[in-house]
């Protein structure tokens, strides 16, 4: 049964990606790659991994298959919908007239980014993960931990090149810029 990237199971055109799998059993993939990434334990996926890295990681994930499309009622057990999605998460969306300050201090919003921010950066990855972070509701923990934190790595990286710095840390660490090891202290 083909894996993720090598068995076709998704299309990627530089801005959508299309899933051309069953979609329960991608989801699945997809759900135990988030955890690997988030979680810690003998499993867990280092983000910054090596390019050979990808196929070894790509393997180790749950086998995608191209049965059938699954039912409606699948779907339901799968995706949220707006019956399954509490009132508080259906806010509709602030209109340019509309007061936002008490929504900006509001601890009880349901976005981590409001939709008044903007980003400006000619860099893609960074200005769809922004945005992306202005979707995710907050009952998705997992997905936004693991998604500020991709952020925050492409926006180090962006700066470290934007500046000219990969060269000064190369010589300091004497090793490439991806094989720097961040330290906790």
């Amino acid at each position: 049964m083909p894996r993720l990237r090598s068995g076709g199971a998704y299309e990627y055109d530089g801005i959508e990606i299309r899933i051309k799998s069953n979609k329960k059993s991608f989801y699945k993939a997809y759900v135990a790659l988030i955890k690997r990434i988030v979680n810690e334990g003998e499993d867990q996926i280092n983000t910054r991994f090596k390019s050979d890295d990808v196929a070894t990681i790509l393997d180790s994930l749950p086998v995608v298959s191209f049965d059938p499309p699954f039912s409606e009622d699948e779907t339901r057990n799968i995706l949220p919908t707006e019956k399954d999605t509490p009132k508080s998460e259906l806010r509709p969306n602030p209109t340019p007239n509309q007061n936002l300050q008490p929504q900006k201090n509001d601890p009880n919003r349901n976005r981590v980014v409001l939709n008044i921010y903007k980003l400006n950066t000619g860099n893609a990855k960074l200005l769809a993960l922004f945005n992306e972070l202005k979707e995710i509701p907050f009952r998705y923990k997992n997905s936004i931990a693991a998604t500020i934190r991709v952020f925050l790595d492409v926006a180090v990286l962006n700066y470290i090149q934007t500046e000219g710095l990969e060269d000064s840390i190369k010589t300091y660490y004497r090793c490439e810029l991806r094989d720097v090891i961040l330290r906790k202290d």
